[in-house]
């Protein structure tokens, strides 16, 4: 009998390991960031009053999409990349439009199959819409061709004194900008320029490699043809040359990982453009937050009025020290909060805020261990306040972890561990197949 037993306790103790060991397995292949979705070189362009783009690259081909909606509001809302909702990419360009003018607005990326989100080292990234200009200049537009290049690939503009525009290239690798509704620096007017001398830079991105192009706006109608991984120098061509061409010399062919360079009539040399880059990931799995210091982001400013009822409050602190949040008001709130391992925290409370006024108190220690605050007044507004959070906590690039340890509420981390999504029903019913098998199998080998 006892030499029944035996093999008995073995054969489940097998099985209970297999099972366990199916179970590490499924978390660590699911929970794992594939650094080839990871988006890079995110930057922000064509910023009008009533749009702007984000685009950036990865390093394999994949799906990219961007959830946005108004500051401190909820990210309801998304939209595909240019050339198609499916387009898949290692570059991707995503225009959001029907805007409103002089607004802020947020948003995160969305790469992969699965669209895991990417934000802005904890935060989202934000942007705001220029006011509407009444005039609009004579039509002039920049155009070329590109050789030995697809649609996949980007084409950032920039002048001085000037917001970036940018765009893909067709599937001919043609590429076409109306350089007359670029809008200055600061959003307040279209961009002024000399048709004859001003020059302008572009920068060819395909996710592999780069191409810079230099050239007078003498010569943009169309830019001589660049073949893609080499740079050019167009300021001064046979029969065209301008009067800044004149005063300088060629540039010399610059490395891919330096923007191209332009110049303004009065100066002498070539001076570097910089495009608006909103570059999260020096690491693709971690966007440490190096100093350690508290902060409070949202609200950002005391007095800040808020749309709903659910807003979610973020921060940056020490990694891995905890806070304790209170709010106060016509209801009292409190819980604590774990910082997570890249030094950023998300909280929203477990029930719906009054309409009015409230307070936030952050409390912690410092590295002397004295007791410090962080207190900041907002009002949430009664004439679009909803009961939804104005974020979701939800896989990030930046690996925000939000653990309630006082309170009923329990806060769902929000890293790249992935959060479970309700509905997906695939875990579970292997779940409780492999449950079902073992307790046959168990029942079959006791009977023996």
């Amino acid at each position: 009998m006892l030499g029944k037993k035996i093999p008995t306790l073995i054969a489940l103790l097998l099985l209970v390991a297999i099972g366990a060991s199916f179970w590490v397995w499924q978390r660590g292949n699911g929970t794992k960031t594939n650094v080839g979705k990871v988006p890079q070189s995110v930057k922000i362009t064509n910023i009008a009053d009533n749009k702007f783009s984000v685009s950036w690259t990865t390093q394999t081909p994949t799906i990219g999409k961007v959830e946005y909606g108004n500051v401190g509001e909820k990210l309801d809302k998304q939209k595909g990349d240019d050339r198609g909702e499916t387009f898949v990419g290692q570059t991707h360009h995503i225009t959001v439009n029907d805007l409103q003018p002089g607004t802020n607005y947020a948003f995160r990326i969305l790469s992969g199959e699965g669209l895991q989100r990417f934000d802005n080292n904890g935060s989202v990234y934000t942007t705001t819409t220029g006011t509407t200009i009444a005039s609009v200049p004579a039509a002039r537009s920049l155009y070329g061709d590109v050789s030995n290049a697809s649609e996949d690939t980007l084409v950032y503009v920039t002048m001085p004194d000037a917001q970036p525009a940018s765009l893909t290239l067709n599937s001919k690798g043609s590429y076409s900008i109306p350089l007359s509704t670029i809008r200055s620096a600061d959003l307040k007017n279209f961009v002024s320029y000399d048709p004859a001398a001003t020059v302008v830079s572009l920068i060819l991105d395909n996710g592999l490699t780069k191409s810079t192009v230099t050239v007078s706006t003498t010569n943009i109608t169309p830019v001589p043809t660049i073949a893609m991984g080499e740079n050019a120098d167009f300021r001064s061509l046979p029969g065209k040359e301008s009067p800044v061409t004149s005063q300088i010399a060629q540039v010399v062919p610059q490395s891919s990982e330096t923007p191209a360079s332009s110049i303004e009539p009065s100066q002498s040399q070539a001076q570097p453009l910089e495009i608006f880059n909103v570059e999260p990931l020096a690491n693709p799995e971690i966007n440490a937050i190096t100093d350690g210091a508290y902060t409070l982001t949202n609200p950002a400013v005391e007095g800040e009025v808020l749309s709903t009822t659910k807003p979610e409050f973020r921060g940056t602190g020490a990694a891995n020290a905890s806070i304790t949040i209170s709010i106060t008001g016509q209801k009292a709130v409190s819980d604590t909060v774990r910082i997570s391992a890249s030094g950023s925290w998300s909280w929203s409370p477990a029930i719906a805020l009054s309409l009015g006024k409230q307070k936030i108190t952050i409390s912690y220690k410092d590295k002397d261990g004295k007791a410090q605050t962080i207190v900041r007044n907002f009002s949430v507004s009664a004439a679009s306040a909803t009961s939804e959070p104005a974020f979701v906590s939800t896989p990030s690039a930046s690996a925000t972890t939000s653990v309630a340890t006082a309170s009923p509420r329990t806060s769902i981390p929000a890293t790249d561990s992935g959060v479970p999504v309700t509905g997906v029903i695939t875990p579970m019913l292997l779940t409780s197949a492999l449950g079902f098998a073992i307790m046959v199998l168990g029942a079959f080998l006791l009977a023996l």
